[in-house]
């Protein structure tokens, strides 16, 4: 069903034998199709079976003030961006430890200094404490 799903188990004595058993193993797939990789592309796939609504979120539009109205200009387009950096590496997850004179963070940032600052922030304590 997906790219990495296991497909079988191999059971055997020792290693060995192990790795000459998955090299035997044969594997046919059925409806092969070409992957979308791009948004773009992904977004007419799905608008064309008429599920586009399934997978994009509405945007609800507020009036707009009257002052606004006679403007002389309108900008219109389309506005990209490219991959996180950093998005790849963390699963932002975190595990708070509450301890007697405070609370021990784990977090799985590669950028501590902002993690301290936004906790400190968030609790109304100043960052050096």
């Amino acid at each position: 069903m997906h790219a990495g799903q296991a497909i079988g188990l191999i059971v055997a004595k020792s290693s060995a034998i192990a790795e000459l058993a998955a090299k035997k193993v044969q594997v046919t797939y059925a409806n092969q199709t070409k992957p979308v990789l791009d948004m773009a592309e992904s977004l007419q796939t799905y608008e064309a079976a008429g599920i586009l609504d399934k997978f994009c979120m509405p945007i609800s539009k507020s009036q707009i003030p009257a002052s606004t109205t006679g403007s002389r200009h309108t900008i219109k387009g389309e506005f990209r961006i490219g991959s996180q950096y950093h998005f790849h590496m963390e699963t932002h997850a975190v595990i708070c430890v509450p301890k007697e004179d405070g609370m021990d963070i784990y977090s799985t940032t590669q950028w501590m200094d902002h993690v301290q600052i936004v906790v400190a922030a968030t609790l109304g304590i100043p960052t050096h404490k």
